[in-house]
């Protein structure tokens, strides 16, 4: 009872947050948002659950800043990690990173995951979609990806997927103008 309960919430916690953006009521709030940082935190945030997946999560950033919704790009491509861990099988890799691109910053979510077809690929940002073969083993409402899309809009970041079946998903998000950035490293590249 306790676990559905807590679906029920967060569903209707989901729809209420699709109504506001449909209805143009999601305030956006530009100000500096440090990239490393929000690379470093959804790592820490996410690798405990790819662990316990037996999924190893890597990440490549950059330093430097872009003058965005923090709150907003956060929960945009923590959406897709948590999606690509979620669709990985045990023993595989997800990999996030984020590099320049001229004025804007690349973020790219990789995964090993079951991928996704061809004729689907357009369908994954409607709600309640769920891919083919891979919706039976999840948990969820198909709704994380739609709200993705509408924050893409929202934050006027540029998404795109490409994917082969069998192989894995790459997510891909170019967002805001940036500054002063610089490569640095993983931990995993740091301690190798």
């Amino acid at each position: 009872i306790a676990k559905a309960t807590a679906a029920v919430s967060r569903l209707f916690d989901t729809l209420f947050d699709l109504s506001r953006m449909d209805h143009q009521q999601l305030k956006v709030r530009n100000e500096p948002l440090n990239i490393a940082e929000v690379m470093e935190d959804l790592r820490d945030q996410y690798e405990p659950v790819a662990r316990a997946k037996d999924v190893e999560l890597r990440m490549r950033t950059v330093r430097g800043e872009l003058t965005t919704d923090p709150v907003l790009v956060r929960r945009m491509i923590g959406n897709v990690v948590s999606n690509a861990i979620k669709f990985t099988p045990p023993g595989k890799k997800v990999l996030i990173s984020a590099r320049t691109r001229g004025p804007t910053v690349l973020v790219e979510v990789w995964d090993q995951g079951v991928g996704i077809a061809p004729a689907e690929l357009r369908k994954v940002f409607l709600e309640f979609y769920k891919v083919a073969g891979a919706a039976e083993n999840a948990e969820g409402f198909g709704l994380g990806l739609s709200i993705v899309a509408r924050l893409a809009h929202v934050l006027d970041t540029r998404l795109s997927v490409r994917s082969r079946p069998g192989k894995g998903t790459v997510f891909r998000m170019s967002i805001g103008a940036s500054k002063s950035l610089a490569p640095i490293r993983s931990r995993q590249e740091r301690s190798a």
